[in-house]
């Protein structure tokens, strides 16, 4: 991993401990954000969510606590 990449998930992990002393929930919608806003793939974040043991709610596909609506 390059010396860039490193600190980029460094950055997102404190991000994420952030959230973590709020209440230990990331909503999909803020995840989507908090990768807009660090120029990354979602996918980076849900990925440092995982190893910090962090559950995604209220997923926009339904997929993750999020409410599937059926037509």
């Amino acid at each position: 991993m390059t010396e860039q990449a490193n600190v980029v998930q460094q950055t997102i992990r404190e991000k994420l401990h952030q959230v973590i002393a709020e209440g230990g929930s990331l909503s999909c919608a803020s995840a989507n954000q908090l990768a807009q806003e660090m120029g990354v793939a979602p996918q980076l974040i849900g990925e440092v969510a995982n190893q910090l043991g962090l559950r995604i709610t209220d997923c926009q596909l339904g997929c993750f606590g999020g409410k599937k609506e059926r037509s």
